[in-house]
């Protein structure tokens, strides 16, 4: 198991990861200014599957 947390500027993401038979990975990444912006699931095992997300600001009109 390993879980970290690093920073890009104003982003910080946060990763944990779990190996073995039936793997794991999240990450979470933050925008200080914008609030969450990305996230990424895998799980792995009898159903594999990934589910990855871009969260952007809704454009002003």
């Amino acid at each position: 198991m390993s879980s970290t947390v690093s920073r890009t500027g104003t982003v910080m993401c946060y990763h944990y990861a779990v190996d073995g038979i039936n793997p794991i990975v999240d990450d979470i990444c933050v925008d200080d200014t914008k609030g969450p912006s990305s996230f990424k699931k895998v799980r792995s095992g009898t159903a594999n599957f990934t589910l990855k997300g871009s969260l952007r600001t809704k454009s002003k009109k």
